[in-house]
């Protein structure tokens, strides 16, 4: 058996690229919780500033589409996304509204509560389709579909739970797979007809609502769902045959293909992406970012401040308020896995998405507050690894106390401290290859660091194309 095609796409496995950063920030609140308050977290026995995940890698993901890179469109809008891409190829406005309605109609899910099945209604449905020999045909079992369909009850049921609990049951009654099958297909027809009816009387189900599920997806795989529509005349019923919710989300995933084959947006491979309706779409990270947190104590400060009426004849404010702030120097640690990047958009694009990624780390800030606290500190020390091996952040349990006035200082001390013992008690296992030290030396800009990174994951692609 020939391995060579093996070793080249997996190459970049175990290979990482970990970022361990301090910046530090004056009067700020770069990322509030429900009430306003900076966000803070206890380590170590004190209280530290803190800025999650997800408030660092928005910005960064944004900053990346400003660098000019293929990107994903993350949206619960998806009907004007594919209808946009329809329209491109010639449909109608209502051709291209209803195939895009189709596709959000599989992955923006419904939750029914009132009228759809409970449990007796499920037991009875499928009493009458058995005593019908397992014939859909069978009238008795269309109006009993039909009149349990416009009851209304208190169930509150998932629609794929229970059609999941009809398949079981119909099975449990010695329906063969495919019988079970056609009698939910049938239940889903009487259901749009249902809905349908209600539509056109005016009728508004209070009890149904929409999920706010995001979905990600990439240029091509939008231009992969147009293309298929448009192949079918923008019928969208002829490319999302079935009627099972569950089913209608294979057909889209089988549509779309291979992940690995398909994606061509950095941001996705980057940040990841879970369908819950078709794993099949699924896409591991290959970017982790850890909470960022004070290397110090920090107390939440409080400012008072006043708004005067421009024309107003009375002395005094027109309004007055209080915020919430504090200021910290952060450690920031986040990881690339070259390996699972190479995994989903080919090796030849690591090198690109290493300098873009990079790029945007070094200029993403956190949005909150900007216009009155303008937190736009650039990163004070860097130490950037590149590494084979288990991933390494730097605690910070002991909080680091000033030196001089400041706080920077000391963090870098404690931070190159403990990576350097940790390299010593890893020994082989720390798999370090290249180090790599960012604020230290004016003649070390931001661009050789990124042009070493770049180069690095060049150097890996090239021996397996060698190997």
């Amino acid at each position: 058996m020939n391995n060579k095609g093996y070793v080249k796409t997996n190459l970049l496995n175990g290979f990482r690229i970990e970022f361990h950063i301090l910046q530090s920030f004056p009067v700020t609140c770069l990322n509030r919780d429900d009430v306003g308050s900076p966000k803070t977290a206890m380590i170590g026995g004190t209280q530290r500033a803190r800025v999650s995940s997800q408030a660092w890698k928005r910005p960064v993901r944004m900053a990346m589409h400003h660098l000019g890179i293929t990107h994903g469109t993350r949206t619960k809008l998806i009907s004007p996304l594919i209808a946009e891409a329809c329209m491109e190829r010639g449909a109608t406005h209502e051709q291209a509204k209803a195939c895009g309605d189709k596709v959000e109609g599989v992955f923006i899910k419904e939750k029914t509560q009132g009228h759809f099945l409970n449990e007796k209604q499920i037991e009875s449905i499928v009493k009458s389709f058995s005593d019908a020999k397992f014939d859909t045909e069978n009238k008795k079992v269309k109006n009993k579909i039909s009149s349990t369909i416009k009851n209304k009850n208190e169930a509150y049921s998932d629609i794929d739970e229970v059609l999941s609990i009809v398949e079981e049951e119909c099975i449990k009654k010695g329906a063969t797979k495919e019988q079970a099958e056609a009698f939910i297909n049938k239940i889903m027809e009487e259901k749009q007809k249902n809905d349908e009816a209600n539509e056109m009387e005016g009728v508004e189900d209070s009890n149904t609502e929409k999920t706010n599920t995001l979905l990600f997806l990439s240029p091509n795989e939008v231009s992969i769902l147009a293309d298929s529509f448009a192949e079918k005349g923008f019928a969208p019923d002829q490319v999302i045959t079935k009627k099972d919710p569950k089913k209608q989300a294979k057909e889209i995933a089988d549509l779309i293909g291979k992940v690995s084959e398909t994606v061509d947006a950095v941001d996705i491979a980057l940040f990841g992406r879970m369908v819950a309706q078709a794993a099949e779409l699924n896409v591991e990270a290959s970017a982790s970012f850890a909470h960022a947190i004070s290397t110090h104590k920090v107390a939440n400060e409080v400012e008072f401040f006043t708004a005067l009426d421009d024309r107003s004849t009375e002395p005094g404010s027109a309004h007055m308020g209080s915020l919430e702030f504090n200021s910290a120097t952060y450690y920031r640690y986040v990881s690339l896995d070259l390996g699972q990047l190479a995994r989903t958009l080919s090796s030849q694009s690591v090198p690109e998405a290493v300098e873009v990624f990079s790029k945007a780390l070094f200029l993403a800030v956190p949005v909150a507050r900007q216009s009155t606290q303008s937190g736009a500190s650039p990163w004070g020390f860097a130490k950037v690894l590149v590494r084979r091996g288990q991933r390494l952040q730097v605690p910070f349990e002991t909080a680091v106390k000033a030196e001089n006035g400041g706080f920077l200082e000391p963090s870098i001390e404690a931070l190159t401290k403990y990576l350097s013992r940790q390299e010593k008690l890893h020994g082989s296992l720390f798999g370090k290859i290249a180090e790599y030290t960012y604020g230290q030396e004016d003649s070390f800009s931001i661009d050789d660091l990124i042009s070493a990174l770049k180069r690095h994951s060049s150097e890996f692609i090239l021996e397996g194309a060698n190997a």
